[in-house]
């Protein structure tokens, strides 16, 4: 049976999430909000933990040590360039998608990324 079960201190590491435990915390108290139980008291400890139904889909793999990327990138804590946009992108709403590919199709990518491309990078 897999693992149900997180802790902050487990939530750590996840892809999209903050890297101190008072802001993972933060996130996962505001997600658990209004499910009172899917939040509990650990048995014999301080800490409190999180069911894997408050987490966004595409963070259960990681919490479940499923294979989301090749070994080489898991040894060197980095996912593959594709994987990184489809991370990224999965992180935006329908509407915001709408808007990205709208942008991207009229505009070009400097206008969708004006903080990555600069106005010398794109090619006219």
């Amino acid at each position: 049976m897999a693992k149900e079960w997180f802790t902050v201190k487990e939530c750590l590491a996840l892809p999209g999430y903050p890297g101190t435990a008072p802001s993972v915390r933060e996130r996962l108290n505001q997600l658990a909000k209004d499910k009172p139980d899917l939040i509990r008291k650990r048995k014999g400890s301080k800490a409190w933990e999180y069911h894997i139904s408050l987490f966004p889909l595409y963070v259960r793999p990681w919490l479940l040590n499923e294979p989301v990327y090749g070994r080489a990138e898991e040894e060197a804590g980095t996912l593959p360039l594709e994987e990184t946009w489809r991370f990224i992108f999965r992180q935006l709403t329908a509407e915001q998608k709408q808007r990205a590919i709208s942008l991207f199709n009229s505009q070009g990518i400097g206008a969708l990324l004006p903080a990555v491309i600069s106005n010398d990078d794109v090619e006219c």
